[in-house]
């Protein structure tokens, strides 16, 4: 499928190959709404990790992370990449 990213899992020992979006979907359904508070550096960095599959356009949570990380000097933007 076009736009479709494929990532390998580690999986009770196996190495599993699945479709992002298959792995996205299993998150719980409140993992991707905004934070209720402003994320703190670190548990921004954990928020992009878990959600390096997700689109910032279409993932409040990923997009609430890198807005912290960008303030905080941690991420510098490039403006030829689609995060």
């Amino acid at each position: 499928m076009p736009g479709m990213q494929m990532v390998l899992v580690v999986f009770g020992g196996l190495l599993v190959l699945c479709a992002s979006a298959l792995w996205v979907s299993l998150k719980p359904a409140g993992a991707h709404t905004a934070p209720e508070h402003e994320l703190s550096v670190n548990e921004a960095h954990r928020a992009m990790q878990r959600h390096r599959g997700c689109s910032r356009d279409d993932c409040p949570r990923k997009e609430a992370a890198f807005r912290v990380l960008v303030e905080a000097g941690r991420v510098r933007p490039d403006s030829g990449r689609l995060y």
